[in-house]
């Protein structure tokens, strides 16, 4: 198949906009679901995509307190170290 025209692939991004599928501006428009899939990510790649996986419960900042409450000795077991980081900080490890 050849190109598609500047007129066709506006429409095809107004479509896609508008929030309809990439199946039904594939069908309106007689092209392959992965070109539109292609066309779309061109209109949201300014948007910030997410790296997935688990989010992050502790900062550097807290991660560092945990490692000096374990290597000044005060500390031997995680329990007590949770127990320590919900009094002084409220900070609330599971």
């Amino acid at each position: 198949m050849g190109k598609l025209s500047i007129e066709k692939k506006s429409r095809i991004k107004e479509s896609l906009k508008a929030g309809q599928s990439v199946y039904d501006v594939a069908s309106k428009f007689g092209i392959s679901k992965s070109t539109v899939h292609r066309m779309g990510r061109t209109i949201n790649s300014n948007v910030m995509k997410s790296k997935g996986g688990r989010l992050i419960k502790l900062s550097p900042q807290t991660k560092r307190t945990i490692v000096r409450m374990m290597a000044s000795g005060k500390h031997k077991t995680a329990v007590s170290i949770r127990d320590q980081l919900e009094l002084d900080y409220k900070i609330s490890v599971s």
